[in-house]
């Protein structure tokens, strides 16, 4: 019987371009009709959102700090969990999902991903690394097949892929960069890994697009109701994903990571907030139901209410709690980031 390590953590992209990035989403927000009058002045927003703002210079140093922090302490535990391969459910922002084919669900099978260009928007990364850095990680051919197949054999019909179809670097972000953060300390990643999108963008995919799609100025005031489209998996199918890709992978004799990488809420997709704040209150429940080993509840979320709580990348973390049911895990850290545009979650649980 094979052994799990259950792993969360987020793929935010700014931590690629440095902390001056992270209000970048707020800033872009300031000029655009999107936001109501009132909302462009900060001192309507709440005391938490303003007090970040004022301060963010301090605030985005130390929220990067603790991010690599977390990063470093998930590798640790990988490294000494010593596994076979990773799988890894995350989001996919109009990057292999395009409008030739949009599936809920998709496991990726290829033998190897080379040639990823992470930093391509990255010339003030972290490292100093050139754009144009080009990154290859192992695959896992015969264990995403096998995932495939069994999860067919279960009644759950999923899509599978051999290669990227539209993603331009062979890898979609949400992969490619928590690969990157997981290597902080660049000593190199070995572990064979077997990506899973999910279409995270729901309704907003024909609007959103790439992910900002829907917050165009000319669209200020623009009925878009004849542009959603159809929802992304639901809770309960993504809780029932993760319990049983976990029952698949422990009948084999190996050692399994099973991570989820997305950040919680996002500003941009929280329209209540009028797309400057992720949904704190939400997120805080969602933590305090994980920190007691309860994330279970989440399965009956109905989709509508998260999209409405910007929790469209969130709902990869069902796919975790089904995988975890029943366990409480060790929480690394939990960043709350008004200003920083989504809330990020680090944590694992033990086998």
């Amino acid at each position: 019987m094979g052994e799990v390590l259950g792993v969360g953590c987020t793929h935010y992209p700014s931590l690629l371009r440095g902390p001056k990035a992270y209000t970048s989403t707020v800033r872009m927000l300031m000029g655009n009709p999107m936001v109501s009058d009132k909302m462009r002045d900060p001192a309507n927003w709440p005391d938490e959102a303003r007090d970040q703002w004022e301060r963010q210079d301090e605030e985005a140093l130390a929220h990067e700090q603790r991010m690599i922090e977390a990063f470093r302490a998930l590798r640790q535990r990988i490294d000494d969990f010593k596994p076979d391969a990773i799988v890894i459910w995350g989001d996919d922002q109009y990057e292999n999902f395009h409008e030739d084919l949009v599936p809920p669900i998709v496991v990726h099978c290829d033998d190897e991903f080379v040639d990823v260009q992470p930093m391509l928007h990255a010339p003030d990364n972290p490292w100093g690394e050139p754009v144009d850095k080009r990154f290859s990680w192992k695959g896992n051919h015969e264990l995403g097949k096998h995932i495939a197949t069994q999860l067919i054999e279960r009644d759950f019909p999923v899509a599978y892929s051999y290669r990227p179809s539209h993603a331009p670097h062979g890898m979609a972000h949400a992969f490619a960069n928590t690969l990157v953060y997981l290597d902080w300390d660049r000593k190199g990643f070995p572990y064979p890994v077997v990506p899973i999108s999910l279409n995270a963008l729901g309704t907003n995919f024909e609007v959103a697009q790439s992910g900002f799609g829907h917050l165009k100025p000319e669209l200020a005031g623009v009925d878009l109701s004849d542009r959603r489209s159809p929802p992304g998996p639901s809770q309960r199918s993504l809780y029932k994903l993760g319990k049983l890709v976990r029952e698949i992978v422990e009948e084999r004799d190996e050692r399994v990571v099973l991570m989820t990488s997305s950040s919680w809420s996002h500003s941009f997709l929280t329209q209540k907030n009028e797309w400057l704040f992720p949904d704190i209150a939400t997120d805080r429940l969602h933590f305090e139901q994980l920190a007691r080993g309860e994330q279970h509840l989440w399965a009956d979320i109905p989709n509508a209410q998260i999209e409405a709580a910007g929790g469209h990348e969130w709902r990869m973390w069902t796919a975790l709690a089904g995988a975890t049911e029943g366990q409480t895990p060790t929480v690394v850290d939990y960043l709350e980031a008004w200003v920083f545009n989504s809330n990020k979650c680090f944590c694992y649980f033990d086998p």
